[in-house]
């Protein structure tokens, strides 16, 4: 008798994930969508700025934007250790959750 081939992988009791190449293009999905919603956001932020206050000030917010992604590349980079493979999609899912509540209380102060 023949072994069926299971679409899923179980890596704790419990927890099934789907198979490597479906799993992988709904991961690399999410960052497209997470990427995608920051870098709209800074756009329309850049944009507010620049159309309320001094158009320098959009180069400012430019600029912030670009260091508080170099900082997160380098703790990545730097603390590999805490970003292994295995749990790509918790880290996905805690950083969409984080970009949204970033999204609502910026939102909310002005």
């Amino acid at each position: 008798m023949a072994a069926v081939k299971s679409k899923y992988t179980t890596i704790l009791p419990g927890i099934r994930l789907l198979s490597d190449s479906r799993t992988k293009i709904l991961f690399l999905t999410g960052v497209f969508i997470v990427c995608m919603c920051s870098l709209m956001l800074q756009i329309m932020e850049t944009r507010l700025l620049s159309v309320i206050a001094w158009y320098y000030m959009a180069f400012f917010a430019i600029s912030m934007a670009m260091f508080g992604m170099t900082a997160g590349s380098l703790i990545v980079y730097f603390k590999s250790q805490l970003f292994t493979r295995e749990r790509l999609h918790e880290h996905l899912a805690w950083i969409a959750v984080a970009l949204a509540i970033s999204v609502v209380l910026s939102r909310r102060s002005e």
